[in-house]
């Protein structure tokens, strides 16, 4: 330690003063540096955690999106459901009516044997057979259409808004 003491008396005070002077500058100058980038850090770690709540955010209403989109999806699906059940049963019962219809047709034409026979049984017999062709065609018919309105009431009811 004398050792470092004595060279130390070799080197000038203003110069000596001046490197410690200038050491301190430099330690002032890191420190500040220092300073702000840990407020950079800072403000990094602020940002970062702003855009993991927002998304985070993001993420939530997507979720609750879907959830809705899907949950309009499955309503649409139920009611077309409902409609084709209903579709169904008013097919049966148009079906039913139908044979309601021959049965009557087919009492007509019984009690048209009374009248002139010929001309009766045979007028009986024709508008018979087009009425029960009509009957099941017409049928037919409004089931499909039926059947096309429910398709294009379910994908118009599940698209989103």
């Amino acid at each position: 330690m004398t050792m470092l003491l004595g060279l130390l008396d070799l080197i000038p005070r203003w110069l000596l003063l001046g490197a410690i002077a200038a050491l301190a500058v430099f330690a002032g100058k890191l420190g500040i540096d220092l300073a702000g980038e840990r407020a950079a850090v800072i403000r990094a770690n602020d940002h970062v955690a702003a855009m993991e709540m927002l998304m985070q955010k993001a993420a939530t209403q997507a979720a609750e999106e879907t959830a809705a989109m899907q949950t309009k999806v499955t309503e649409a699906q139920n009611d077309a459901r409902k409609r084709e059940i209903t579709l169904r049963a008013d097919a049966d019962g148009a079906r039913g009516e139908l044979d309601g219809l021959r049965i009557e047709i087919d009492a007509a034409r019984d009690q048209l044997a009374t009248a002139s026979r010929d001309a009766a049984a045979q007028r009986a017999v024709a508008v018979g057979a087009v009425l029960q062709d009509c009957s099941r065609r017409y049928s037919g018919l409004a089931e499909k259409a039926d059947r096309h309105v429910n398709d294009i009431r379910t994908l118009t009811d599940s698209w989103p808004k």
